[in-house]
């Protein structure tokens, strides 16, 4: 059943490097991967008090995932089979599986819906043909960015939307405020939330083989980025989306939770998957270029500006540390950091002032006593692999 909408205090953040979006910038493939993997999840673990499960956390467990508070979620980190280097390496080589189920699933109805939900988000929602989708955000009254999401056309009268973890309540306490007052005016619209679906992501350049091989009836080779379709997956229902976060080719499988299980074991039996937890995520997303702390909104407008860096000798910094120029002053900060499998050294993510962000500029990160050497560099360190119908 779906769930009723919670409205919990909440108060309003912007994604920073979605701002694009908001200003309705046309994205690329590779730009709108950044953008939605941008907010995806606070990387702040939380108490173990009162998580919540998915539906595969047993699952997990009996494949030796070490599971972790995330986002109010218990979560697999890495699996004890295989590190947190040999999984990113593995989605780099062949096929990852991650449990993305702590996502929030959503479906909107009615015939008032889409425009109801232009009037809270920035997309040409009226725009999008059956089977395709957009990223886009949920924005307050004044413009602020409260999160970002993806929105499809599922066909049918039918509009879906998928929302961040750690921002499903209050994301949902909007939508639920907005919804009151939208059939208190006579509109029809009805919101559907989704606790019985679970959402799988395989990830990697061995992902379309093994699911054309598992999806007779996708045609992948003309499915582009941000395309779904309903398929049987092994005889299993599933809404397919070619999208992900991590660098690579890839797709989202939203799944009934009764067959989530069955799904998972079927496609890990596959010799080209196996199963990847958060750690890898993290590192591959960072090599990529992909953002995901939520940042709030920047106060010095244009002054500031997205930078990636590698550290030329000694460990990455994790996350607000202060970026120095050579005369010490602070000229930045570090919003995620970490070593680069494929990358093969440490390397993060940044705001610095102009012109510090600029490409080959040699910086400064005061860590633990000492001060790291790092220098910008062009974005991504990885190159991304999405598919393109143009090839």
């Amino acid at each position: 059943m779906a769930s009723a909408l919670s409205a919990p205090a909440w108060s309003a953040m912007r994604a920073a490097t979605v701002a694009a979006a908001a200003r309705g910038a046309a994205r690329s493939p590779a730009a709108t991967a950044a953008a939605v993997a941008t907010a995806s999840q606070p990387r702040r673990l939380m108490s173990s008090e009162a998580l919540k499960r998915t539906v595969l956390h047993d699952f997990h467990e009996s494949l030796g995932g070490k599971m972790v508070p995330f986002a109010g979620y218990s979560m697999p980190v890495q699996y004890s089979s295989e590190g947190i280097k040999a999984s990113h390496l593995w989605v780099r080589s062949s096929a990852g599986l991650f449990d993305v189920s702590h996502m929030g699933q959503v479906r909107l109805r009615g015939k008032d819906a889409v425009s109801w939900l232009e009037g809270l988000v920035v997309a040409d929602v009226a725009g999008l043909a059956p089977g395709t989708g957009t990223l886009s955000v949920l924005t307050t009254e004044s413009g602020g960015i409260i999160d970002d999401t993806i929105i499809s056309n599922l066909g049918d009268a039918t509009i879906g939307m998928v929302i961040n973890a750690g921002c499903k309540d209050k994301d949902l306490a909007h939508m639920q405020e907005h919804l009151s007052a939208a059939r208190a005016a006579g509109k029809d619209v009805d919101i559907e939330v989704l606790d019985d679906a679970a959402l799988l992501a395989l990830q990697g350049p061995k992902a379309a083989a093994v699911l054309a091989e598992l999806a007779p009836s996708l045609n992948l080779s003309t499915m582009a980025f941000m395309a779904s379709e309903t398929a049987d997956v092994v005889g299993i229902p599933c809404h397919v989306t070619r999208c992900g976060y991590t660098g690579e080719d890839g797709f989202e499988l939203s799944v009934d939770n009764s067959q989530a299980v069955t799904l998972t074991e079927t496609l890990l039996a596959n010799e080209a998957v196996h199963a990847a937890g958060l750690g890898a995520r993290d590192s591959l997303r960072l090599e990529a270029g992909l953002c995901l702390v939520i940042m709030k909104q920047l106060a010095d407008g244009i002054t500031r500006r997205r930078m990636t860096f590698v550290v030329e000798k000694g460990a990455p910094p994790r996350g607000h540390e202060k970026i120095l120029n050579e005369a010490g002053e602070e000229v930045g900060e570090v919003t995620s950091g970490g070593w680069g499998p494929s990358a093969g050294k440490a390397l993060g993510m940044g705001y610095a002032k102009k012109p510090f962000n600029k490409t080959g500029t040699k910086l400064t990160i005061p860590l633990r006593g000492k001060e790291v050497a790092i220098q910008v560099v062009k974005s991504p360190v990885v190159k991304t692999s999405y598919f393109s119908l143009t090839g």
